[in-house]
């Protein structure tokens, strides 16, 4: 059975799971509004994402972002 999808800041289809913890990813920009809850969030380029190709939920998000300051980053 396929997974759900939504969208990403992209516009491109993304999982609607996080790909690190399995928790739902709400999109905002995917159900209608201008921008999505990750358009605050400092910025975290693609490649500190390390193994996870598509959106991360809040608290993986964050802390993706703090593994990267804690690395110099």
């Amino acid at each position: 059975m396929p997974r759900a999808t939504q969208g990403n800041r992209d516009g491109m289809a993304t999982p609607a799971d996080c790909p690190r913890c399995g928790a739902p990813v709400s999109c905002g920009h995917a159900q209608g509004a201008a921008r999505c809850w990750c358009y605050t969030a400092p910025h975290l380029p693609r490649e500190q994402l390390g193994e996870y190709d598509r959106c991360l939920c809040p608290a993986c998000l964050s802390a993706a972002q703090a593994a990267a300051i804690r690395n110099g980053r």
